[in-house]
């Protein structure tokens, strides 16, 4: 991130809903552009990087920069497009996404943002909020800019292999490293931006989701493969991360 502000001379903000499609390519825009996903999911690819965003996700695109994206659920989301003076960057010039722990705090300001530009346009109340977003945006992203120490990539990587299994403890990857639990927590969040449990249980609803895309298995047979013993927690954090129940989700697909 930078340490200077930069200066915004426009700034415009909405909100959309849509619909599942194919990948298409968005050519580089003359903004920044930030925004909280609602529900859905999406992928954005670039020379600068991948990503997906999910629920609950923020996503930051750099001015300039073309992409390929993919909607690969219906789903609807709020965004915010950000001009700004010169050639100075916004919240840098790399794509970024991260479930923000405060994720709650991003709906409600985008919603309050959103609402006051539609009745009063860029008025001092709803600059004040695009401003608060952004500094919240900054600080969310501040830890997944840089790179993480190889042991805690090592054992991430272990992670993404191990994730479905149910005798996982986050003690044992802390250590794996070799440091205390409360150490690899901090520092996990602050590289990827959420917590190892989190990030768990992320993997798991993202297996979850492809075993029910394919038609093979159950409800029942995707928890249990991606490491849910219980039926019911399974279907809340399903719901959580991805904006509807498992059987909604797969009546979705057809």
């Amino acid at each position: 991130m930078q340490n200077e502000m930069p200066i915004v001379t426009n700034m415009i903000l909405g909100r959309i809903v849509k619909q599942k499609t194919p990948p298409v390519v968005v050519g580089g825009r003359e903004f920044f552009s930030l925004t909280y996903r609602e529900s859905g999911r999406i992928t954005i690819k670039s020379e600068r990087g991948d990503l997906v965003s999910g629920v609950g996700s923020i996503t930051y695109i750099p001015r300039g920069l073309a992409y390929e994206t993919e909607v690969l659920e219906e789903g609807a989301m709020y965004w915010l497009h950000v001009y700004t003076e010169g050639d100075m960057t916004l919240l840098g010039d790399k794509p970024l996404c991260c479930r923000p722990a405060a994720a709650e705090a991003f709906l409600e300001n985008f919603s309050k943002a959103h609402a006051r530009f539609l009745s009063s346009g860029k008025s001092f109340s709803c600059c004040s909020t695009v401003f608060r977003i952004l500094a919240m945006a900054e600080e969310a992203f501040t830890p997944i800019v840089g790179a993480p120490p190889p042991q805690l990539l090592r054992v991430k990587r272990e992670m993404d292999t191990r994730f479905a299994d149910t005798t996982l403890k986050i003690g044992d990857f802390a250590a794996g490293w070799g440091v205390s639990e409360v150490y690899f927590r901090r520092e996990f969040r602050r590289y990827f931006g959420t917590s190892p449990l989190d990030y768990i249980k992320q993997k798991r609803i993202e297996n979850a989701a492809r075993l029910l895309e394919s038609g093979l298995c159950s409800v029942t047979d995707a928890a249990l493969q991606s490491g849910f013993e219980s039926l019911s927690y399974f279907s809340a954090e399903f719901r959580r991360m991805m904006g509807k129940s498992p059987s909604e989700y797969v009546r979705g697909l057809s």
